[in-house]
């Protein structure tokens, strides 16, 4: 991994082809951020676009040097952030690695760019690849709806993440783009800053992932595709995981 400062820029790729374009994108990007945090509404030109702003980071879109790239803006201002960021291990580090970890799994997800951190405090910035022919999965079910074809999809590739070592703490329709190829349905992982790595991935780590999952997907699937989808990923677990997921969703907070 390559490492590089200028000025009170560090920026980082695996590939040192990308360091001039990581650092580029970077400055642009921090060139039109005000500070303003959450507030921040960037305005639309040919060399950067809103995605999604809010919350404690941003989505922007930069076309530079003949490249389209993503990049997410941490902006996260709260002292732990900023002091983690001072020793080196801000949230672009992490999504960073993160995301060549989910590549190396065999768990989709974008292409990593870069990271870029403005020291000592932040922000930090994640570059990726952009993808123009995918759609979140909120996003998606809004327009289209799930569908036996797709929820059997989506728990197949889901169920593989986990069988393979891999969970996440947010795994929501917002952090899983899907597109159609061949045919059929690819799922791509986002929110790469938390992804989790394990050996194996037990029970009641699935349950919890799927109980996330569940309690966001209530608001744009029916209850019975939400249990087709339970039955794909489970097989002859259905009964074991369904209880379980019972038991959780009873004493979760949220109305469902």
């Amino acid at each position: 991994m390559r490492f590089h400062r200028a000025d009170n820029l560090l920026f980082c790729s695996d590939n040192e082809r990308d360091l001039d374009y990581v650092r580029a994108v970077s400055e642009l990007v921090l060139a039109r951020y005000n500070g303003e945090t959450y507030h921040w509404r960037p305005a639309r030109s040919d060399e950067l676009w809103r995605i999604f702003t809010g919350g404690r980071a941003s989505v922007v879109g930069v076309r530079h040097a003949g490249r389209v790239a993503c990049v997410k803006l941490f902006y996260d201002d709260r002292w732990r952030t900023r002091i983690r960021t001072r020793l080196g291990l801000s949230k672009a580090r992490r999504a960073y690695r993160n995301g060549l970890r989910l590549r190396t799994a065999g768990v989709l997800c974008p292409q990593m760019i870069g990271y870029a951190e403005r020291r000592p405090t932040g922000p930090a910035l994640l570059v990726t690849e952009l993808i123009t022919d995918a759609a979140r999965i909120d996003h998606w079910l809004a327009q289209r709806g799930i569908g036996r074809d797709m929820a059997e999809a989506l728990a197949r590739s889901l169920r593989a993440m986990h069988d393979k070592g891999v969970c996440h703490l947010d795994l929501s329709p917002r952090n899983i783009l899907v597109r159609q190829r061949d045919g059929g349905f690819e799922f791509l992982m986002v929110d790469y800053e938390d992804a989790r790595f394990a050996s194996e991935i037990g029970r009641r780590q699935r349950i919890d992932n799927l109980h996330h999952l569940h309690e966001r997907m209530a608001q744009c699937a029916s209850l019975r595709d939400r249990l087709r989808f339970l039955r794909f990923y489970a097989g002859r677990e259905y009964r074991a995981y369904r209880q379980a997921l019972r038991q959780r969703m009873l004493r979760s907070p949220r109305n469902h």
